[in-house]
This record gives structure tokens, sequence and C-alpha cells, in this order.
């Protein structure tokens, strides 16, 4: 199974540097399923913010957006909520603080690790950490 983590998916939505390589992930994986979490839904809401207040996009392109990643999430992909012990999973993660591990990215590690999930991402820093801790790795860029 792959778990898509946010800048992933961001770059299918918002043109920007990954945006390429992300479509190209995409049409590699075909009808292969697709794992995301909830927590994605809403580090993609904050991003689409952040897009927004830094007049980067329109309102009304965040609106669509919105809508279009809501139905890509529902036709596309299995969404795995996070269960309490994921947090707890990954508060020991970042115990290992040399990793440079974040926090929303421990929170994906720890459910995509429950899950037996390949880890799929375009941030080197994150796939750094996750291969640090064992975790298999799929670098999309």
């Amino acid at each position: 199974m792959r778990y898509a983590d946010t800048c992933l998916l961001i770059s299918l939505f918002f043109r920007d540097s990954g945006t390429d390589n992300a479509l190209r992930w995409l049409e590699e994986a075909a009808t292969d399923p697709i794992m995301a979490s909830h927590w994605s839904l809403t580090e993609f809401a904050s991003a689409a913010s952040l897009k927004a207040r830094a007049r980067q996009i329109t309102p009304d392109l965040r609106r669509k957006a919105m809508a279009k990643f809501r139905r890509f999430v529902a036709a596309r992909l299995s969404m795995e909520p996070p269960a309490p012990a994921d947090f707890e999973r990954a508060a020991e993660l970042l115990d290992k603080f040399d990793t440079g591990l974040r926090a929303g990215d421990a929170v994906h590690l720890a459910i995509c690790m429950r899950r037996g999930a390949t880890l799929c991402t375009a941030d080197l820093q994150f796939a750094d950490a996750a291969e640090a801790l064992n975790v298999k790795v799929v670098r999309v860029g």
C-alpha cells in the first residue's frame, strides 16, 4: 500500500515545483491503492488557506481546489483515521530527535507504520527521517 503524504497531495492540486513529479507518481500508481490520513485533510486545508492569505491564490481558487481535493479523496484514496496509539507512537518517534522528524510528519509516519505502508513523499527531510526509522520510502522527484 502506498501512503501519500500531504506535500505530495498539495502538488497534485496547486502548481508548484513538485507538480510534474507528483502527476507522474499518480500515473504510475495507476489503480493501485493509495492511502492517506484524515490528518492530511487538515494539513491540506491549512496549506490552501496559507496560500490564500499570502495572496498566492484567490479565495475562489482555494474553494475550488478544496472541492476538487475532497472529490479526489472520495474517489481515489483510502483514508485512514489516526488512532490514539498513533499519537503515542508519533511522540516516541520524536524522541529520536536527531532524525529531524517534525510533529505532523511523525503522525503520518505512525499511521504509515501501523498499516505497513510505503511512505511516498517529495519532502526530502521527511524521507530521510523515515528511512532512518526503517520505513520503506518512495521519493517522488
